[in-house]
């Protein structure tokens, strides 16, 4: 493990610099290490329109604005087209 810590700190650093380098590898251990939640996970809140346990996944692309359009999120990915049911 600690192989791939100095290898990455050293790409980063390359690219980025030491301190950016730095927070990175900070950031590894306290995710990967500690089993944190990341920091950058961006959240998004949604209106249903109908059954909120049955999500249509072009709906929630396009919605979130992770896609431009309905037409880009389903031409995007194949699994575009499956729906995403909560089971609770």
């Amino acid at each position: 493990m600690e192989h791939k810590l100095r290898l990455g700190r050293e790409i980063v650093t390359q690219f980025h610099g030491e301190e950016a380098a730095r927070a990175a590898q900070d950031e590894f251990r306290r995710v990967f290490s500690a089993g944190a939640q990341p920091a950058d996970v961006p959240e998004y809140s949604l209106a249903f329109a109908s059954d909120p346990m049955t999500v249509d996944m072009i709906d929630l692309l396009a919605s979130s604005g992770l896609a431009v359009s309905r037409s880009e999120a389903a031409a995007s990915s194949p699994m575009a087209r499956w729906r995403l049911t909560a089971l609770v």
